[in-house]
């Protein structure tokens, strides 16, 4: 009887030794570990593979880790009944009601939604067959926190006051420089006008922010109200968030001409001369002369 009690403790244990080894091959060997991106605030399809090693197994459970924790954050139990009838249960210290098992989907998938920053790292799905081995899958799920804001400045450092630089004179030179701050990975700043890519190189800054700046070497006429926009965006989820000026500038006369009677003046005789001034922005001061003595009889209209 001791003989057979221990032939049979030996068969046991070398039984569980083996189902053990089989485990921890399954849950550790090396391979590859997709990465799913989500924005913080989207959602995020973590995939499973779920596909029975045979047609004549079935999955009788499934269930989800994160991290090195061997703790379970999510279940999908069908065992003894059909996978449309299986129970879902979720921790909900981790995702509570964010997260919900896709069995159907190709590949199933576990969806999360309202993304966290806490949600990245690592996901290790276990799925249990009724008769073949358990298999384990990981995904990591990155985690992306799109730019927070942005600060024009002008060439004095200074914020850009109600949307409006300048005014400018024409022929000077120009530069306007975009911060973005925050994001996870650091967004990529560029100049638009309109759909025009203007300029899309940048530097780091200290304190997570990223800096473009914007030179126009020569301000020309046809730069009066041209709009610039400074755009940030770390990724193609949501639209980049964007900051728009508009661009004043002061410019002199394009020419001034003398129009009326430019003939010889007769004495005590009355004459009107105007002088059309044309291109000048704001509207020009108009003074005429008689050799160096102002004349103050005249009037203005635009």
């Amino acid at each position: 009887m001791d003989v057979l009690n221990k032939v049979i403790g030996y068969e046991l244990f070398l039984h569980f030794f083996i189902k053990s080894i089989i485990c921890i091959i399954n849950k550790d060997v090396s391979v590859y570990v997709p990465t799913i991106e989500a924005v913080a605030g989207s959602y995020a399809k973590l995939p499973c593979d779920v596909t029975p090693p045979t047609k004549e197994d079935k999955v009788h459970l499934i269930i989800w880790y994160k991290g090195v924790s061997d703790v379970p954050i999510y279940s999908f139990d069908s065992r003894d009944i059909s996978v449309e009838q299986a129970t879902h249960w979720s921790d909900e210290a981790t995702l509570g009601s964010r997260a919900y098992f896709m069995f159907k989907e190709n590949p199933a998938s576990l969806t999360v939604k309202n993304v966290k920053d806490s949600d990245k790292g690592i996901y290790r799905c276990r799925v249990d067959f009724r008769k073949s081995p358990t298999k384990n899958y990981k995904v990591n799920l990155t985690v992306i926190l799109p730019p927070e804001k942005l600060s024009v400045l002008d060439e004095r450092g200074s914020h850009i006051q109600h949307y409006i630089l300048g005014p400018y004179m024409e022929g000077s030179a120009l530069d306007i420089t975009c911060i973005a701050t925050g994001g996870r990975p650091l967004p990529n700043v560029t100049w638009w006008n309109e759909s025009t890519l203007l300029d899309d190189v940048s530097d780091i800054l200290p304190g997570r922010r990223v800096r473009n700046v914007l030179h126009i070497d020569r301000i020309e006429r046809q730069h009066l109200h041209t709009v610039f926009s400074c755009q940030a965006s770390n990724n193609e989820v949501l639209p980049p968030i964007s900051s728009a000026i508009t661009l004043d500038i002061n410019l002199p006369p394009l020419w001034v001409k003398l129009q009326g009677e430019l003939r010889s003046f007769a004495a005590d005789q009355n004459y009107e001369v105007t002088c059309e001034v044309v291109g000048a922005r704001p509207v020009p001061i108009v003074t005429w002369l008689k050799g160096d003595y102002l004349l103050r009889n005249s009037r203005e209209s635009a």
